[in-house]
């Protein structure tokens, strides 16, 4: 401002009747206040669309939470403290809250239906999504079906997520190719008595010659035949370390 009112004292300064008019110095005004304008629009487009930004977010959290809402009993289950318990969760690993909000929902469709369990399986399906840089909703369905097919219970998460993290870093998959693959063969693995190291063990060792989908699919066969075993398939399971 102090620059407008400097450069109108100055073309007042240079009128001596009224055709002598410094027409540079009004130029230079007015392209003061023309910049000033722009200024003042970029501004006002940026706020906009940093609101606009937030409402859309703010709506796609709503959205997640009411199919959060749909999921629970909501009689014994405080949707406020949930609602809080994602925030918070979103806050700590620098995840959109709608995201999270969506990852929520796939723990609970996964049979974690206690607002407790539920948050630390999300928790940890958060914290494994984050380090190994894999989809939290992803990371979510597959430690979900791993934790039920032995039959782990919500506290015990991070033992999962440690045993993919040893496990990938062992062989040579990521922790993502390895927990998708996991919750295909887990039920079938859990079935035959076969323990989830000693699954994640032969995945990892199969891994090094041989992609994480082929060693998951060669351990099928194996352990569809342990169910149903004959000599043979015992000594290849065994050849095997499972």
């Amino acid at each position: 401002r102090k620059s407008v009112e400097a450069t109108a004292l100055t073309v007042n300064s240079k009128l001596s009747g009224p055709k002598d008019i410094d027409m540079s110095a009004v130029e230079e005004a007015s392209g003061h206040l023309t910049d000033m304008g722009t200024k003042a629009m970029i501004t006002g487009g940026v706020l906009a669309a940093g609101l606009g930004l937030a409402v859309n977010e703010a709506v796609k959290f709503e959205t997640a939470m009411t199919e959060v809402s749909t999921l629970v009993d909501t009689a014994t289950t405080d949707m406020n403290v949930l609602t809080g318990n994602v925030r918070e969760l979103s806050r700590e690993i620098g995840a959109a809250p709608a995201e999270t909000a969506k990852t929520m929902a796939t723990v609970i469709k996964g049979g974690f239906r206690d607002a407790a369990a539920a948050t630390l399986v999300l928790e940890g399906s958060m914290k494994l999504a984050d380090a190994s840089f894999g989809d939290m909703t992803e990371t979510a369905s597959s430690l979900t079906a791993i934790m039920n097919a032995y039959g782990v219970k919500a506290a015990g998460v991070t033992g999962v997520s440690d045993q993919l993290v040893v496990a990938s870093q062992m062989g040579r998959t990521t922790v993502t190719e390895l927990a998708d693959s996991m919750r295909k063969v887990a039920p079938l693995a859990a079935t035959a008595g076969v323990g989830l190291n000693e699954l994640l063990s032969a995945t990892s060792a199969l891994s090094g010659v041989m992609s994480t989908t082929e060693a998951v699919g060669s351990l099928r066969g194996v352990l569809a035949a342990l169910n149903d075993p004959g000599k043979e398939a015992v000594e290849t399971a065994h050849s095997m370390g499972i």
